[in-house]
């Protein structure tokens, strides 16, 4: 009969055993100990040998890259040994180490078909493992099956199926899957039938559940499938041998705790490592140290600290990884924030040392903001550069280190903002938002900013290797209302309110937005032109008056579409006469457009009576001409 969807069925239902934390040093695949332990490009550490079946487990969870990006797998993930794990795994777990070497022996002799060569390295290993190992049992159990020899590997699968309470679900359903090769082996196929069925209810492993099913009577249907509602086989239960699974570095003495602290050091800044990230050459630094040595490869090529192994390909990949995050619409787009962060030294750094994880993580936190502390006057980094305005864009190609650093920062610490100032010491500045951030292959980056507020700044500092400033934060005052024409004899004018002062300024800004409208409609007469404009400028603030009755953030668009100098831009945004006035920069930027129009106005008069006057001279040649030739003009 076919039982086998209703067994199938059952034993989705079947509980697993609940999965134990993962040893200190245990592989991300095989879930033994690291041999020869290499960290991939996701965080996760396996041994090299494990590395393949790892690849393919996680296949669809790869990131897309761009083309002139290479390949984690080209760049040398999974290729040589993290350092820092291969010496801890040495250190604390030898006996393991030797017993892992020998299980490699075993299963290279077992891929040329060697079986008993095989089983021999495998009792080795399992002699020489400080705890009974389910992977080792697994292995030697299906060489017996090679061997034809069902008794031992029973022996061993029952074993393996001992060790499995508590493994993570791929080594839980080899347990059991093979298990359940040695109960079918031996004839046993209603407790093959369940062994399978308990390893089938695990992911990511395929059964020979059908084979056994066939085998089976309507009788052995019905018992399977009362063993599977109660979750156990009494056979197999009475035939498990007692065996307790045990781990490596789950306890450290205070001797071999100050060993272990040393380990775990960054060689860059010699603090305890904070956010653990593994190069492909096995090295491994801090986050933050190790993307401020990337920040530097505009001045040579980027390389190892530690084995000065090029980091070109590296550098190149994190930041595809970048670009393509960018495109995702993940905020921190930049190369340093895709730097992945080696999850096994990190869980073994938190669970042996929590109290200074949390202290660094405050210390490296401070370190990392972009400017310094906030309040009243809070001190902001100042990219010294070019003229800044608000509602004005400002696009920047960033390429020195040390505004890779501060771009970082500021991206990092989720504010996006910088302060901008024209000339190194100036007084006063513009704050800009960064809007959008590219990366680009080699480490610079193209970002748009747009202006914000403005600032003066009360104190200039410097935070490695670029500008801060404790800043005050600028203000326009309120207008005040317009003076009223002395009185006369002949009569006598009341004093304007507040409510006309309002009514003046939003007329003047009428005016200043006439003019301008006039001018774009020459300038960019289509939509394409404008939003080409808009590209460069930023769009058209408001003028409603919505920002205030001047239209601050109309009037400075407006200088920036004027291609006014630096320094009179520089005077009419913090002028004394101007900086708190919005009132005197709409009245003062409108003086200037009228000044242009009448010029260009007056200039395109005289253009056309130059024009005309050269067309009448032209014609009176050619007349004079016709009559030297005319023999009747005499």
């Amino acid at each position: 009969m076919d039982s086998l969807p209703e067994i199938s069925e059952l034993a989705k239902h079947v509980e697993v055993p609940p999965i134990d934390p993962p040893g200190d040093l245990a592989c991300a695949q095989c879930e033994s100990l690291l041999l020869e332990p290499t960290t991939l490009e996701d965080g996760e550490t396996v041994c090299r040998f494990c590395v393949r079946k790892r690849r393919a487990a996680t296949a669809e969870m790869q990131v897309e890259l761009p083309p002139w990006a290479k390949s984690a797998e080209q760049i040398g993930f999974g290729s040589d040994v993290n350092v820092i794990l291969a010496e801890l795994a040495a250190f604390f777990c030898p006996a393991a180490q030797r017993s892992a070497t020998a299980r490699q022996r075993g299963n290279a002799l077992f891929g040329e078909s060697k079986f008993s060569a095989a089983i021999e390295a495998y009792t080795e290993a399992l002699d020489a493992a400080p705890s009974p190992d389910l992977v080792l049992f697994c292995n030697r159990a299906l060489a017996h099956l090679k061997n034809e020899d069902p008794e031992l590997a029973l022996r061993d699968a029952l074993s393996g199926a001992a060790a499995s309470p508590g493994s993570g679900p791929c080594l839980f359903a080899k347990a059991w899957f093979r298990l359940g090769q040695a109960l079918l082996a031996k004839g046993e196929a209603p407790e093959a039938s369940f062994a399978l069925a308990r390893a089938a209810s695990a992911p990511g492993v395929a059964t020979a559940l059908a084979e056994a099913c066939g085998r089976l009577s309507a009788e052995d249907v019905e018992k399977v499938k009362d063993w599977l509602r109660q979750g156990q086989c009494p056979s197999i239960e009475t035939r498990l041998p007692s065996i307790e699974r045990g781990g490596c570095l789950s306890v450290v003495g205070e001797g071999s705790k100050d060993w272990l602290r040393n380990q775990l050091e960054c060689p860059l800044c010699l603090g305890l490592l904070c956010q653990p990230s593994s190069l492909p050459c096995g090295h491994t630094l801090c986050r933050t140290c190790l993307a401020r040595t990337l920040d530097h490869a505009f001045d040579a090529p980027p390389a190892c600290p530690m084995c000065r192994k090029d980091l070109s390909s590296y550098l190149t990949w994190l930041n595809g990884r970048a670009l393509i995050a960018g495109r995702l619409g993940v905020a921190a787009g930049h190369g340093g924030a895709q730097i992945p962060i080696n999850r096994k030294i990190a869980a073994i750094i938190d669970r042996h040392f929590p109290a200074e994880v949390a202290e660094r993580a405050l210390q490296i936190a401070s370190a990392e903001t972009a400017g310094g502390e906030g309040g009243e006057h809070p001190v902001v980094p100042i990219f010294i550069c070019s003229m800044a305005m608000p509602s004005v864009a400002c696009p920047l190609h960033i390429f020195e280190p040390r505004y890779r650093l501060m771009m970082r920062r500021c991206i990092d610490s989720g504010q996006r903002q910088f302060g901008m100032c024209l000339f190194p010491g100036a007084q006063f500045g513009t704050m800009l938002y960064i809007q959008s951030f590219r990366q680009l292959p080699d480490g610079r980056s193209q970002i748009k900013t747009i202006g914000a507020r403005r600032f003066q700044v009360l104190e200039w500092g410097e935070k490695d290797g670029y500008a801060t400033g404790r800043v005050r934060w600028l203000e326009d005052e309120a207008p005040e209302p317009v003076a009223a024409e002395p009185a006369t004899e002949e009569v006598s004018t009341p004093e304007p309110t507040a409510k006309q002062a309002r009514v003046t300024l939003h007329r003047s800004a009428l005016r200043l937005r006439k003019a301008v409208d006039g001018l774009l409609a020459k300038a960019a007469p289509s939509l394409e032109d404008l939003e080409g404009l808009e590209q460069q400028l930023g769009p058209k603030p408001c003028t409603e008056g919505s920002d205030g009755p001047c239209c601050p953030g109309f009037v400075f668009w407006c200088m920036g579409l004027a291609h006014l100098p630096p320094r009179l831009c520089y005077e009419l945004c913090f002028g004394k006469e101007y900086r708190q006035s919005a009132e005197k920069r709409l009245q003062a930027v409108l003086d200037i457009y009228e000044k242009q129009i009448r010029m260009a106005k007056k200039k395109f008069e005289q253009e056309e009576d130059s024009d005309s006057n050269q067309g009448t001279v032209d014609a009176s040649d050619c007349l004079e001409c016709e009559e030297e030739g005319n023999p009747d003009a005499e």
